[in-house]
C-alpha cells in the first residue's frame, strides 16, 4: 500500500488495523448495513439514516485502484486505493497513491520506469462491482476492469493529496456516477465512507464530521489502508472530500480527507463543469446518441438556465430510435441532477421507430410570454403515407418548465402538401428576423412548401419561415 501521511496531531498511535473490519453489506436488513469500529476493537452499530448516501451508495460508482499485472517489484496485481466515477469516466482518488517517492520507499524493488504519476497511469487500472452480495462475489464478468487512461489533474503531497483520472471507455454509463458537493461539511453531520479497505471487497463505515480546518476535513471514521481515496458522502449522497487517513490517538478514533472545496481550488474547471446522461431520465442503452444535441434557455424563468440535450436513437418500448430530449433544470450550484425530466413525442404526433426525435433543438421565446420555448425537430418522422416526411414540436416554458406535451406541432402539410423524404426539422434556429421583438423560428427541409396559417404561440409576425436557405420574413 502506499505511504499515508500523518495528520498533525499530537502524540499519534500507531495506524488502526484490524478494529476496522467492516461485515459488507450483502442483504443485511438496512438497520444492520451502517457500522462502525472503535480503536480497541469494540463494535458501535450506528443508525442507518443514511438516505440516499445508504440506498444508492453501496453502488457500483466507487471502484478498487489496483496494479496491473506483470508491474514487477511486489507491485503486480495489488489492490492499491479505493475512488470513486464523478463523471462517466473520470476517477477521483488520493494523490498519495501515485507519490513516485513514498511508493518507492515502501517497494524498493519498484521498476525506474515507474518515475511520475502518469507512468502509474499506465500501469493501473480500476474494477467496480468488487462487493460480496449474498455472501458471494460476483461472477468476474460482473466485476469489470477498467485502464486508466490518463491523468487529468493531481496534487500528492499532504496539503491537497487528490488525483483525477481519466478511465478508458465510459464506466459511468454502467456504474453511475457521484456529484461533487460545494458546500463545507458542518461538524456534527453524518458521513459515509465506501471503499476497499486492504484491498478487501467494498465496505462502508460511517460516522460524523469532527470539523473543517484549513486544508482538512476531519472525521470519527476508523479505517484501513486502502480506503485512502475513497468518497465522503453526506446524507444526500454528495462527495464532501477524498478519505486521505485514520489514525488512533489511544481509545479514540479521528481521521482525516481533502474537502471537495480544496480540490475544486487546484483544478477549477471543475466548478464550471458537470456530467450529467440519460440516467436521469431514461436507461441508459447503446445507439441512444445522448448529446446529439444541445441547447440552454431558462424554462422556468427562475433566472438560471437548463440544459436540453437530444438523444435522437433512444427507443420508447418497441419503438427503436424514436428519439427523447432530456432537460436538466439549472440552479444556484450548476444543473441539478434531481431536477432532470425526459421529454418525448406526443400529442400530434406520435413516436414511432426511426423518427430521431431531438435531431435538433433551438429555444427562444415564441410567444412572448418571458419564458424560454424548446422546439425540437424529429425529421425523420413518418406523415400519412409520406415517410421522412418530418415535424418540429414545441414545448413551451412556464413557472413550473416545460410541459411534457407539446403545445404545437408543425408538419409540411401545413404549408402544403405532404412531401416524402422532406426531413422536415433537420436544421432550426432561432432570431428576429423581422424586428419586431419576438423570437422567430426558422426550420429547414428539402424542398420550399407554402407558408402555414398562424396557429397557437406561433403568431404572424412573431415566427418566420426559412426553407432551403431562403428566409422568406413572413409568417411561419
Amino acid at each position: 500500500m502506499p505511504a499515508r501521511w500523518t495528520p498533525p496531531l499530537i502524540l499519534l498511535a500507531a495506524a488502526c488495523t484490524d478494529a476496522s473490519h467492516l461485515e459488507p453489506w450483502g442483504d443485511a436488513p438496512r438497520a444492520e448495513r451502517a457500522t462502525k469500529s472503535d480503536c480497541d476493537g469494540a463494535w458501535t452499530g450506528v443508525s442507518a439514516e443514511a438516505g440516499a448516501a445508504a440506498e444508492q451508495l453501496w453502488a457500483q460508482s466507487v471502484g478498487s485502484l489496483a496494479w496491473d499485472a506483470g508491474v514487477g517489484g511486489g507491485l503486480d496485481g495489488a489492490r492499491w486505493c479505493s475512488g470513486a466515477l464523478i463523471a462517466p469516466s473520470i476517477f477521483l482518488s488520493a494523490g498519495h497513491c501515485f507519490d513516485v517517492a513514498g511508493t518507492r520507499a515502501d517497494y524498493p524493488g519498484m521498476p525506474t520506469s515507474l518515475d511520475d504519476p502518469e507512468a502509474f497511469c499506465d500501469n493501473m487500472h480500476v474494477q467496480f462491482n468488487y462487493q460480496t452480495a449474498g455472501g458471494a462475489l460476483p461472477d468476474d464478468d460482473a466485476m469489470p476492469t477498467f485502464a486508466c487512461a490518463s491523468v487529468l489533474a493531481g496534487d500528492y503531497d499532504d496539503e491537497h493529496d487528490f488525483v483525477l483520472l481519466r478511465l478508458e471507455g465510459e464506466p459511468g454509463a454502467e456504474f453511475g456516477y457521484l456529484e461533487l458537493s460545494p458546500r463545507a461539511a458542518v461538524g456534527g453531520e453524518s458521513l459515509t465512507l465506501i471503499g476497499h479497505p486492504d484491498g478487501r471487497e467494498k465496505e462502508i463505515v460511517r460516522g460524523e464530521v469532527i470539523a473543517t480546518i484549513g486544508a482538512e476535513l476531519w472525521h470519527d471514521l476508523d479505517t484501513e489502508g486502502g480506503l485512502s481515496g475513497g468518497p465522503l458522502l453526506d446524507s444526500a449522497g454528495r462527495i464532501l472530500g477524498v478519505h486521505t487517513n485514520s489514525i488512533c490517538a489511544g481509545d479514540e478514533n479521528y481521521g482525516a480527507g481533502k474537502p471537495t472545496d480544496r480540490i475544486i481550488d487546484r483544478a477549477p474547471w471543475l466548478a464550471r463543469w458537470d456530467w450529467f446522461d440519460q440516467r436521469e431520465s431514461d436507461e441508459v442503452e447503446g445507439g441512444d446518441g445522448f448529446g446529439a444535441s444541445s441547447a440552454v434557455g431558462d424554462f422556468d424563468g427562475d433566472g438560471y438556465d437548463d440544459v436540453a440535450v437530444g438523444a435522437p436513437g433512444d427507443s420508447e418500448g418497441t419503438a427503436a430510435m424514436a428519439g427523447e430530449v432530456s432537460v436538466r433544470y439549472g440552479g444556484p450550484y450548476g444543473p441539478d441532477a434531481a431536477a432532470t425530466v425526459g421529454l418525448r413525442q406526443r400529442g400530434r404526433s406520435a413516436p414511432e421507430a426511426y423518427d430521431f426525435f431531438g435531431w435538433t433543438l433551438a429555444v427562444g421565446d415564441f410567444d412572448g410570454d418571458g419564458y424560454d420555448d424548446l422546439a425540437v425537430g424529429s425529421p425523420y418522422e413518418d406523415w400519412g403515407s409520406a415517410i421522412n416526411t418530418g415535424v418540429v414540436q414545441i414545448y413551451y416554458g412556464g413557472p413550473g418548465g416545460l410541459g411534457d406535451t407539446p403545445g404545437d406541432a408543425f408538419v409540411p402539410s401545413d404549408f402544403g402538401a405532404p412531401n416524402a423524404r422532406a426531413l422536415f426539422g433537420a436544421a432550426l434556429a432561432v432570431g428576429d428576423t423581422d424586428g419586431d421583438g419576438h423570437d422567430d423560428l426558422a426550420g429547414g427541409e428539402h424542398s420550399p412548401p407554402k407558408l402555414p396559417p398562424a396557429e397557437s404561440g406561433l403568431q404572424p409576425g412573431s415566427a418566420v419561415g426559412c426553407w432551403s436557405g431562403r428566409c422568406s420574413g413572413e409568417v411561419l
